[in-house]
């Protein structure tokens, strides 16, 4: 397998543990604006989606939220994120061992940039990727189009085949094909099976990517 020049990172789920505590807080919200849903059925429902995404969903089933209902979102998660998030096991050691095969690394994630800045910096890791962090606020389309993926590999004056992403979802798999960027995916199981049909490679650790990349 050819050397990557590029690893992009998902963030939440993939970097960070934060899914839990934010699945919480949506299906608070959206059990609100009426939809009841349990944090496990909100996260099988809604996991890799962005917010924007979940509303136009909602609209489909005749649920409107209010135009300010992301604010409110992310005005009750970041308290909890700022108390939860943790980095994912195998983070900093994957991130320092790509430093020393001198293979770049950023991250690209559906979250808002202030979101990532306190998960990032919670975890220690912002440091290591300030000044590389993309969000899909910045494109038209965020996951599953490719639009963010191809915006970081631009960003990092990159070739599209030469990049590599590193995913939890599904969403983020499908958005990595279509940028026809190869794809390692953080799952096992089920999840591992359906990532692996849509093209990806299943890793079940961080600490697997250093040398999938290496060539």
């Amino acid at each position: 397998m050819r050397r990557a020049d590029l690893v992009i990172f998902d963030c939440d789920g993939t970097l960070v543990d934060t899914e839990a505590a934010s699945n919480r807080v949506l299906a608070e919200i959206l059990t609100e604006y009426g939809l009841p849903l349990t944090p496990e059925e909100s996260e099988a429902r809604f996991y890799g989606y962005s917010l924007r995404i979940i509303a136009e969903e909602l609209l489909h089933h005749g649920i409107v939220l209010p135009g300010d209902w992301t604010e409110q979102y992310y005005a009750r998660c970041l308290p909890v994120l700022a108390e939860e998030a943790r980095a994912m096991p195998g983070a900093l050691e994957t991130v320092e061992a790509l430093e020393a095969l001198r293979i770049a690394s950023c991250v690209a994630s559906q979250g808002p940039l202030h979101k990532m800045r306190l998960t990032l910096g919670r975890t220690g890791l912002w440091p290591r990727f300030e000044g590389r962090v993309f969000s899909a606020h910045m494109v038209a389309r965020g996951k599953p189009w490719p639009d963010l993926f191809l915006h970081a590999a631009t960003q990092m004056r990159t070739g599209f085949d030469r990049c590599v992403v590193v995913e939890d979802s599904l969403t983020g798999v499908k958005a990595a094909i279509a940028a026809g960027m190869r794809c390692l995916a953080l799952a096992t199981g089920e999840k591992a099976a359906a990532m692996a049909a849509l093209g990806a490679e299943p890793i079940d650790s961080l600490l697997a990517v250093p040398d999938a990349v290496a060539g």
